[in-house]
């Protein structure tokens, strides 16, 4: 629901949350300036643990060759963070 309230309409959020399940990340602005943020979500068994994120240069967005590098590499980091989380469990301490 918080999140629904920071985006807007529930029928736009949900439009969004299913295109990046789909695609696997999320790609938009940053907080800082000049920069673009490419996220990845971290899993733990089948819940959402976290994520990954990269900032990247607002005119290396541009290059679609660049953009493609650095979407394969956030989720490629988002998936080994990922197994080693599921692996990890019985290491956790309480």
């Amino acid at each position: 629901m918080a999140i629904r309230a920071c985006l807007g309409s529930a029928a736009g959020v949900d439009d969004e949350i299913n295109r990046i399940r789909e695609e696997g990340h999320a790609m938009g602005s940053s907080p800082v300036h000049g920069w673009s943020m490419i996220a990845a979500p971290l899993w733990y068994g089948s819940a959402v643990a976290g994520s990954v994120a990269l900032l990247v240069g607002d005119a290396q967005m541009k290059r679609s060759v660049t953009r493609a590098r650095c979407v394969a590499a956030v989720m490629d980091a988002a998936a080994a963070i990922s197994r080693r989380l599921s692996r990890s469990s019985a290491r956790r301490v309480n």
